[in-house]
């Protein structure tokens, strides 16, 4: 991103991009151009400083929201969340995986792949959530097309692995590479039967803030989405912003 505003993102992700270890970072060959554009696979982990005591900052992607992300620590990922758009906006900015900050959603490439940079280059491959919020599909993104692709039986998808996993919340692929086990999790209760169905009653979606469940006809849960980045809370039951709504999906 460009600009002042920029600037201010940057900012508010404070001590954000260290630039990646040559491990997890490969510059391209692009001979006479500067050293501006840095490209790599998309880290997928926290470093810790025994691997990488040179980095041990950066940002991962969060597992399916894209206004969320993961500030790691001493190779621990603690969640944030992107910043309004403007004052008085209701809509927050998206991760961008590539550039490791939050940015305008058209460039982040969250929600639709990522068209070509200035440049003219294609950003590398990358995966994306379906907007469905069913975490056993994605798209896989190559030069700006994206395909629809399908988890393996008892996996979903995740933004911050870029791949499927047994257990994509908390911002850890499985354990995959991190050299202490993850903190404990209290267990969550088995999945229940939908509440009964009657005309306009609401419900919470299962894994995504931003959208939800409302009956119709007495007989269908029909999925809706909040507008304009907005939670759906499931004490009011109504969208609001995220701070008002307080969806708990990571707890």
């Amino acid at each position: 991103m460009k600009g002042t505003y920029v600037l201010a993102v940057a900012f508010l992700a404070s001590w954000t991009v260290a630039i990646a270890s040559e491990e997890e970072l490969v510059q391209p060959d692009k001979p006479g151009k500067e050293l501006t554009k840095v490209w790599g696979r998309v880290l997928t982990i926290c470093p810790f400083p025994e691997r990488f005591p040179e980095n041990t900052t950066t940002n991962l992607a969060h597992e399916n929201d894209c206004t969320k992300f993961y500030k790691c620590f001493l190779g621990r990922g603690v969640p944030q969340l992107c910043p309004y758009m403007e004052k008085g906006s209701t809509r927050r900015l998206h991760y961008n995986i590539f550039e490791q900050v939050c940015d305008w959603p058209w460039r982040a490439g969250c929600t639709s792949c990522p068209k070509k940079d200035e440049d003219g280059d294609y950003l590398p491959s990358s995966m994306i959530p379906h907007e469905s919020g069913d975490c056993s599909l994605y798209y896989q993104c190559d030069n700006g097309v994206k395909s629809l692709r399908r988890c393996g039986p008892n996996t979903c998808f995740s933004r911050t692995c870029q791949r499927c996993v047994q257990n994509p919340r908390g911002g850890v692929c499985n354990g995959d590479w991190d050299p202490i086990p993850p903190p404990t999790r209290p267990t969550r209760p088995p999945p229940t039967r939908p509440p009964l169905c009657r005309t306009g009653n609401r419900r919470p979606h299962h894994c995504n803030c931003g959208k939800y469940y409302e009956c119709y006809d007495d007989e269908d849960w029909i999925l809706q989405e909040c507008d304009g980045g907005l939670h759906f809370s499931p004490i009011n039951l109504q969208c609001l912003p995220p701070d008002e709504a307080r969806c708990r999906l990571d707890a």
